[in-house]
């Protein structure tokens, strides 16, 4: 996936690194779990909404994003990161065309359009390159995994902000291709950068994964106030994955 596609290298303060960024060996733990329409709502800036809305599962319903990663070899080294996610769509859809129906096509061809609330990271050089290229929201904190990288923990100052732990799963032999777009607000225009993701024997799991959020810090608070259930509506497990986060282009 790699061949063909033109790298530059760049002197961040903290490091040197390439863009587009290439993750050659990596993993992740995704799950969605059902949150509160009108609260995501709240977390979408401004000029992005003009443009896009929240996704919806079921009206009043969307599917809140937590996700981590183990990223072994890049191209601004090795690191850790959680992502906090609201899903996005665009606002001429017509209504017929949303909800679990949508959703499910939506996961069979591995297409997900999201707003990123939270993207903390364990190296400096990846919160700098996340901040100043995508304007992603990034702090470093310790990301912690366990059971191969399917459970996971965020903590800051030594204070344990979420973590979520994986019941059980389904293994597969499925091998698959992501397109993940984000969609940020940089500078006053709302700009997009695609992550092309390959995956293979992804696991599966419905009402699977279990998040434990921290009511005493910001985060924690922030998601108990969207979250409906703490269990998840759907869970992946990637233990192998590729992928190229490629630059940001401003759309309006």
């Amino acid at each position: 996936m790699f061949e063909g596609v033109y790298q530059f290298e760049v002197n961040f303060e903290s490091g040197r690194g390439k863009l587009p960024i290439f993750y050659r060996k990596a993993s992740a733990s995704i799950s969605m779990f059902p949150a509160k329409t009108k609260e995501a709502e709240k977390l979408i800036p401004q000029k992005i909404k003009r443009l896009m809305k929240v996704d919806e599962l079921i009206p009043g319903i969307t599917l809140l994003g937590l996700a981590g990663f183990k990223y072994e070899d890049t191209d601004i080294g090795q690191y850790n990161e959680v992502a906090i996610t609201v899903p996005l769509i665009e606002k001429s859809i017509p209504i017929r065309n949303l909800g679990l129906t949508r959703f499910i096509s939506s996961l069979i061809r591995g297409d997900f359009r999201v707003h990123i609330r939270h993207l903390p990271v364990t190296t400096e050089i990846a919160r700098e390159a996340g901040v100043v290229i995508y304007n992603y929201p990034k702090f470093v904190a310790e990301i912690e995994f366990e059971d191969n990288g399917k459970n996971f923990s965020l903590t800051k100052d030594k204070e344990k902000i979420l973590s979520l732990e994986v019941k059980r799963m389904f293994k597969t032999s499925i091998k698959k291709k992501f397109l993940f777009t984000t969609f940020q607000q940089k500078d006053g225009a709302v700009i997009k950068a695609e992550v092309l993701a390959e995956g293979e024997d992804i696991e599966i799991g419905f009402f699977s994964s279990e998040i434990n959020p921290n009511i005493n810090t910001e985060i924690g608070k922030e998601l108990c106030s969207l979250l409906i259930l703490r269990r998840s509506f759907i869970s992946m497990f990637i233990p192998k994955m590729r992928a190229i986060l490629h630059l940001p282009v401003k759309i309006a």
